[in-house]
């Protein structure tokens, strides 16, 4: 199903970033490939002092659903799902995500500041 929305590829990291300053550890979510139907995506729990990466969810294609503004992972052992709020009014283009069905990131909404015309600090 095509998008209705904009993804742009780059890292969405989790929002607590933006506003809590530097944290122990966070979260990175990065979108690369991205087409009408699908977006490549892995998921980096970031060591605050260092800046060292790990990842904690290998490389995998999410495909959008319904033509609506949601997007899933179906896996052997995992389920993700992605949402895309209009947190920064700027939808169709993507500033926010939120993704479930991975506890680390669970709750959390991951955002990328650097989305051409939504830029913001």
């Amino acid at each position: 199903m095509k998008a209705a929305v904009q993804l742009y590829e780059g890292d969405y990291r989790e929002s607590a970033v933006f506003w809590d300053g530097v944290l122990e550890e966070y979260y990175t979510l990065s979108i690369s490939e991205v087409t009408d139907t699908s977006f490549e995506f892995t998921i980096w729990k970031v060591n605050g002092a260092t800046g060292d990466a790990q990842t904690v969810f290998m490389p995998n294609t999410a495909y959008f659903e319904n033509g609506d503004k949601t997007a899933a992972f179906y896996g052997q052992e995992y389920t993700l799902k992605f949402y895309f709020p209009d947190d920064h009014n700027a939808l169709p283009a993507v500033t926010d995500i939120v993704v479930t069905g991975f506890a680390p990131v669970e709750g959390k909404t991951m955002v990328n500041n650097g989305v051409p015309g939504h830029e913001f600090s």
